[in-house]
């Protein structure tokens, strides 16, 4: 092994600890690895252990959740007290695996080491992974979708990495319900590799095809069966200003600072953010070389705009993700909705920053990529700062309640009911164990 070789696996292995670390602690009070996501508990390990494998193919909200379901059938095999470890620190080190496979597949798509660090670091560190959506199972299908949209656009990786690619495509259509989002840009893929469709840069496309197919057919059949898929119900009329103030300002300003500048500024901190990204991408679509770098730029920006119409459509108009930052209230759920429009966005903004800037000497060199990284590294401190109104913070611990429910059981047969998060107080969300369990446990 040469020592380039070495030194590329040892920064590998580097950046998977260390974006996995970060996963863990952008949370104050009760910490991820203590406690068990809402339905993490209640629904998927749940039905691990009632179904085993079968539950694989049990969809719930009426589709697949492949990813999840796997993790969830590891846990059955662990003591109970570990569940909360393993499904954090399993979903933490998947979203850490996937912002370094981007950090390789974005190569198509950003010309420089630094714009590519930028984005490895946005998947783990954005504003909108911090309240509900990092170190549990259940959102990580916006992740794996995130990487299967960056596998897909990948034509310089080699048959390793179209392999890796394949895989994240597979899991990401296996998992969510946005499958069919990916279509768009596979049907570009084999349309640019059509003369060689048997060639491993179409791997990824095979393997989104399957995925797409199987949960179809899953989807399907609970349509047929009369069970409802979403809540879909129409995307809101008022779609673009929404996506103008979850996505593109709390891109630019985090969703800490973003809230006290609503408060303050009002509907003027929207206008402001959007003309001065807008101004960015025009600038930069106008310096790129060639009509096809163009073209993907803007294709990223419309494509943004599109994933966050549909992830509406399907999911229906959220009332907490509507923008009511008014009257002192500024919104906190739904950021999952916003995760994937918005890395699509960044991959945007950072092209067009490449295109600006990609002229020797030291504003190229060192001032534009101090400036991306810093602000990454601002977004950062933003979301650590946003720590104590996290959804999961102020959740019972997992252990503590494990102890109650055991002790409340009668019989080994008994069913008990482990409080878990969201919320202190939510006594709603729990996961039923058989009694039987926990004393093995």
């Amino acid at each position: 092994m040469t020592p380039d070789r070495r030194r590329t696996i040892g920064l590998v292995l580097l950046a998977l600890v260390g974006a996995t670390v970060a996963t863990q602690v952008r949370y104050s009070g009760a910490p991820p690895w203590a406690t068990v996501w809402a339905e993490d508990g209640r629904l998927f390990l749940f039905e691990a252990w009632d179904l085993g494998a079968r539950s694989l193919w049990h969809p719930y909200a009426g589709y697949l959740h492949t990813v999840p379901r796997l993790l969830a059938l590891v846990a059955t095999v662990l003591p109970v007290r570990l569940v909360d470890a393993w499904f954090s620190l399993a979903s933490g080190g998947i979203v850490a695996g996937l912002a370094t496979y981007g950090w390789f597949a974005s190569a198509s798509l950003l010309t420089t080491r630094w714009a590519r660090t930028a984005l490895a670091a946005f998947v783990v560190l954005c504003t909108w992974g911090a309240y509900e959506t990092l170190a549990n199972i259940t959102n990580l299908h916006y992740y794996l979708m995130a990487g299967g949209l960056l596998a897909l656009a990948d034509t310089r990786g080699g048959r390793g990495r179209q392999a890796l690619g394949s895989v994240v495509c597979l899991t990401a259509t296996l998992s969510s319900i946005f499958a069919p989002l990916l279509g768009p840009v596979a049907a570009w893929r084999v349309w640019r590799d059509r003369r060689s469709l048997s060639a491993p840069t179409l791997w990824p496309v095979w393997a989104t095809i399957v995925g797409t197919a199987v949960q179809a057919v899953a989807v399907l059949g609970r349509m047929r069966a009369g069970e409802s898929v979403g809540d879909a119900g129409g995307a809101p009329l008022d779609l673009i200003w929404i996506y103008l103030q979850r996505v593109v300002t709390e891109l630019v300003t985090g969703h800490t600072i973003g809230q006290r500048l609503w408060l303050s500024l009002g509907a003027v901190l929207v206008v402001v953010v959007a003309l001065a990204v807008g101004a960015l991408l025009v600038a930069g679509i106008v310096r790129e070389q060639t009509t096809a770098a163009r073209g993907t730029t803007v294709a990223l920006v419309l494509g943004s705009v599109v994933f966050f119409a549909a992830l509406l459509f399907v999911r229906g108009p959220d009332v907490q993700l509507a923008v009511t930052w008014d009257g002192g209230h500024v919104p906190t759920n739904g950021g999952r909705y916003a995760l994937v429009p918005g890395i699509l966005l960044f991959v945007a903004i950072l092209r067009s920053l490449e295109a600006v800037q990609l002229r020797p000497g030291m504003l190229a060199g060192v001032v534009t990529p101090g400036l991306v990284l810093g602000g990454v590294l601002l977004l950062a401190v933003w979301s650590f700062d946003a720590r104590p109104t996290t959804l999961r913070s102020a959740g019972p611990a997992w252990n503590v309640e494990v102890d109650i429910a055991e002790d409340a059981c009668t019989s080994p047969e008994e069913i008990a009911q482990v409080v878990i998060p969201p919320r202190q107080g939510d006594a709603d969300w729990r996961a039923p164990i058989r009694c039987a369990d926990l004393t093995d446990g």
